[in-house]
């Protein structure tokens, strides 16, 4: 019996590996702004143990919140209380999502070690309109990627682990013989999911909390100057995309 509830609820369980491949990209998220910090370190001077530990504890908040908006598909998929979870193809379809969704986030991240030393900022949505009428733009791709090396090589080396950990996790079919059990706690499961996924991406699960954005990364730090390793670059993309429309219009109305 108690063989037949581990399987169940632990072993292979695929919630239990969602579960996994979050924490998984939580963790490159806080390799990546610990790189951040090296390589912006003499932008950062006094920086003491009690600053980094308040950077880190809320760069956990926004992490979330960025982990949510770019695995939202990915989470539906695993929530699903259905057994085409469980086929090859669809884990396949789950996992090249993975790669694609969060390798870009990593990648966002990277570029940033380097582009903040320009702007003092983390990049925000607008810089899809700093290089729109760039000429040469592929050229200058490649040319960041070797003038900066470090930073490459330190950003493909996040992807390599994730990669490599996305695989110590691989849901299995659950062998028991009430589907209908099985059935209803999967479904009792995803209210459940999707409540935590908003107050994720909301930054916490107060009515009266309104969804975080970039200034609210100053609640974490005593020096503003610390604000940007606070944040995360996909989060501030995010958070940014759209605000010249919305600037146009006070209350969504003229």
């Amino acid at each position: 019996m108690k063989t037949g509830i581990k399987k169940l609820f632990f072993e292979g369980n695929i919630l239990v590996v969602l579960a996994f491949r979050i924490f998984l990209i939580m963790f490159l998220l806080m390799l990546s702004r610990i790189g951040f910090l090296v390589f912006n370190a003499s932008m950062f001077p006094g920086l003491s143990a009690h600053d980094f530990i308040d950077i880190m504890r809320g760069g956990i908040v926004f992490d979330l919140a960025a982990v949510v908006y770019f695995n939202a598909l990915i989470i539906i998929l695993h929530i699903i209380p259905s057994d085409i979870r469980y086929k090859a193809l669809w884990q396949q379809i789950c996992k090249y999502l993975f790669f694609i969704f969060n390798g870009l986030a990593l990648a966002v991240n990277g570029a940033d070690y380097v582009y903040f030393r320009f702007l003092n900022k983390r990049a925000t949505a607008d810089i899809f309109g700093t290089f729109e009428n760039e000429e040469g733009l592929a050229k200058m791709f490649f040319r960041f990627l070797f003038d900066y090396w470090p930073a490459t090589l330190y950003t493909l080396f996040l992807m390599a682990l994730m990669v490599l950990l996305y695989r110590l996790a691989k849901p299995e079919k659950p062998q028991t013989r009430n589907r209908f059990i099985r059935f209803s706690l999967n479904l009792a499961a995803v209210p459940l999911i999707l409540a935590l996924a908003v107050g994720a991406a909301r930054g916490g699960f107060k009515h009266s909390t309104r969804p975080i954005t970039i200034s609210n990364a100053a609640r974490y730090v005593d020096d503003p100057r610390l604000v940007p390793v606070v944040l995360n670059t996909p989060f501030s993309i995010v958070r940014t995309f759209g605000m010249k429309e919305l600037e146009r219009y006070q209350f969504f109305g003229e």
